[in-house]
């Protein structure tokens, strides 16, 4: 008699790009939703693809699985999370894991759809950041975190990109227009890429170029963010980057991460983005949606 194989179960995937209305960053936008569409259309992975353009008018326009959005405010890189409360609505009605990215990223061949798929496989509840340096504000978490988070954007019009970047930086919360709002490091301290993975696959290790590329008219650094397969144009007022070495500072707990609030290294340093965050717990999805 043959045994048969359990189903693996899948959460549909809403892959939020940030994006704004100028020229440059709207055919960005589009190119990263094409090679994404390109790679996950042919089947096995359930997704929707969510552009969100801040500095526009309030607009929804639906094209097969891709959802555009835009909206009057400008929140720098936190335009999708008003994206999300517009196109609420039109979302499937179903557990949802939301994938945020910026329209300077670029997929990587083949590697992104794997990627797509292992994450639709996880049970994702809460924030947990891409990169394992929690670098930017790309990461994951489910539909409810999502709304939750977009709340404290609704009477917002204006995110200078001087605060946007200490915002992402920050654990606790800052004053934008006259209002509170939190830093998603104040939501988690972890991350879908562990700073010391066992493997002999260099598509699963975050990686950082020395030399700079010009995008957007601006020199950029090539990061790669492994645990979404994509490249991440990050702009820096240098040439080159001081590799940070992270093997021995490396948490695997909540109460690892803590303690290294009290390392004399971390404390001279006093660099945020300089401490690794703790690797997510690997919990696939056991029940059917």
């Amino acid at each position: 008699m043959v045994q048969e194989i359990p189903r693996k179960l899948t959460r549909h995937l809403l892959i939020c790009v940030n994006s704004f209305n100028l020229s440059d960053y709207v055919k960005a936008s589009l190119s990263l939703v094409q090679s994404m569409n390109a790679e996950l259309m042919y089947g096995g992975i359930k997704y929707t693809i969510l552009c969100t353009y801040g500095g526009a008018d309030d607009r929804i326009y639906n094209h097969g699985n891709v959802i555009y959005a835009s909206h009057t405010k400008n929140l720098s890189d936190h335009n999708s999370f008003i994206g999300i409360l517009c196109a609420q609505h039109v979302l499937p009605n179903i557990p949802i894991t939301c994938v945020f990215m910026h329209d300077s990223c670029t997929i990587k061949a083949h590697v992104f759809r794997a990627k797509m798929k292992r994450l639709s496989r996880l049970d994702i509840n809460g924030w947990a950041f891409a990169h394992a340096l929690g670098l930017y504000n790309i990461g994951v978490c489910d539909l409810n975190t999502a709304l939750t988070h977009a709340m404290q954007w609704k009477p917002i019009t204006h995110l200078d990109k001087q605060v946007s970047i200490a915002l992402e930086h920050t654990r606790s919360t800052m004053i934008v227009e006259n209002h509170e709002v939190k830093g998603l490091r104040a939501l988690s301290n972890f991350t879908l890429s562990g700073v010391e993975p066992d493997t002999e696959n260099v598509d699963d290790v975050d990686s950082q170029s020395v030399g700079a590329i010009l995008k957007f008219g601006k020199r950029r650094h090539v990061v790669y963010l492994s645990s979404l397969g994509i490249f991440k144009y990050s702009h820096t007022p240098v040439t080159f980057l001081l590799p940070i070495w992270v093997g021995g500072f490396a948490p695997h707990s909540n109460d690892d991460f803590n303690a290294l609030n009290s390392d004399p290294i971390i404390k001279q340093h006093g660099l945020e983005w300089a401490r690794a965050l703790v690797p997510l717990p690997t919990n696939l999805i056991a029940v059917e949606d």
